[in-house]
């Protein structure tokens, strides 16, 4: 097919379907190719101002697109947006979005990882350069790692607190040594039967723990103790051991849940002491079985002109204050139920035995209800 060589003014503009300033100066020529079995080029719409296609519809400037939502670039095509303006690339994660020279929207990726732990920060992609943030609140459970607090709740600001409980050890030697477990009550271990302790009554021994907080020992059996001998009995007063047996005492009653004592006596006309309506003229004794060894003390004046008189065996703690003596253990004794006493009455010999008439009535032996 030959040449035709034209002007840069296209001439031809129905025949070749495309008039159109070539590149080159105007007069120089060009090279058209007319090729009758060619197909006319398909209407290609941009955003050069080309004139294109032998259909008319495009023999127009397509400087605006007719797509929905995009827009024209120097490079005469449709786009999404113009190079270096901002835009939205529709992906929460990045941020500064701004149109690249192709026309394509993008931003700077943002990363929001959640902390660990349930009370931690979970956080989510908004299109800024930083992550939105929400905390679990106090209906959400957690572990502080504290066993000295109970029911965790998350805190609302990323931390886990408990309400706190303080544990602490009786400070006895068999009392409860307690931890903390993480609940609301402490955790608590008794000494148990291998730790020994001091029970604080004499007439015990091998004192020892038993594992629910108390101090316990062991007593003799009654039948294995022997009745007092008043010449080998250690007396915490004077003794009236020698003394004659001129005196009764009968109906021994003890009300052990009240702790008194109750007894008839007779007695001769022993040395009196004391004032006017208020004379005594002897002592009650009582007999306790401490360690293997029978032990006396007084525990009550007797008055001259009473024939039955009760008193009370009162303590507080581990002492004996209605037991008068003057040394260990009797002053520390209390009986328990089963155990073998023994009681008898005397004339006047706390702080000392008196002189003058003197004597005592035989012992009283019995079981402490």
């Amino acid at each position: 097919m030959p040449d035709l060589r034209i002007p840069a003014l296209c001439l031809l503009a129905s025949v070749v379907g495309c008039a159109e300033m070539a590149s080159g100066e105007l007069g120089e020529p060009i090279n058209v190719s007319l090729d009758p079995v060619d197909e006319p080029p398909a209407c290609v719409p941009d955003c050069r101002g080309l004139h294109c296609g032998l259909d008319p519809v495009c023999h127009q400037s397509c400087g605006e697109c007719t797509t929905a939502g995009t827009v024209c670039i120097p490079d005469g095509t449709c786009a999404p947006c113009r190079p270096g303006e901002a835009c939205d690339d529709n992906d929460p994660c990045t941020f500064d979005d701004t149109c690249d020279d192709h026309g394509s929207c993008g931003g700077a990726e943002l990363v929001c990882d959640d902390d660990p732990g349930v009370c931690g920060a979970r956080r989510a992609c908004n299109g800024t350069a930083t992550c939105s943030e929400t905390f679990a609140g106090g209906a959400v459970a957690c572990n502080d790692g504290e066993l000295c607090t109970h029911h965790d709740v998350c805190d609302g600001a990323g931390g886990c607190a408990g309400v706190a409980i303080s544990c602490v050890d009786d400070g006895t030697t068999c009392g409860a040594n307690r931890t903390c477990d993480g609940t609301a009550a402490c955790a608590e271990v008794f000494p148990d039967g291998t730790v020994s302790c001091n029970d604080g009554n004499a007439g015990t021994n091998n004192d020892r723990c038993n594992g629910a907080g108390v101090c316990i020992g062991d007593r003799p059996p009654p039948d294995a103790v022997p009745d007092p001998n008043l010449s080998t009995v250690t007396w915490g007063h004077g003794s009236p051991a020698g003394f004659p047996v001129n005196a009764t005492m009968t109906n021994v009653t003890i009300d052990s849940a009240h702790r008194n004592i109750c007894w008839d006596m007779t007695k001769p006309a022993y040395t009196e002491e004391g004032t006017v309506g208020h004379m005594v003229n002897g002592n009650a004794w009582v007999f306790g079985y401490i360690n293997g060894r029978w032990y006396a003390a007084t525990f009550e004046w007797l008055r001259s002109d009473w024939t039955r008189q009760c008193s009370r065996l009162e303590w507080v703690g581990t002492q004996a204050p209605f037991i008068q003596a003057e040394s260990y253990p009797i002053n520390s004794w209390y009986p328990a139920a089963g155990d073998k006493v023994a009681f008898m009455i005397s004339s006047m010999c706390r702080g000392g035995c008196r002189g003058g008439l003197q004597g005592r009535s035989e012992l009283v032996i019995t079981t402490w209800p």
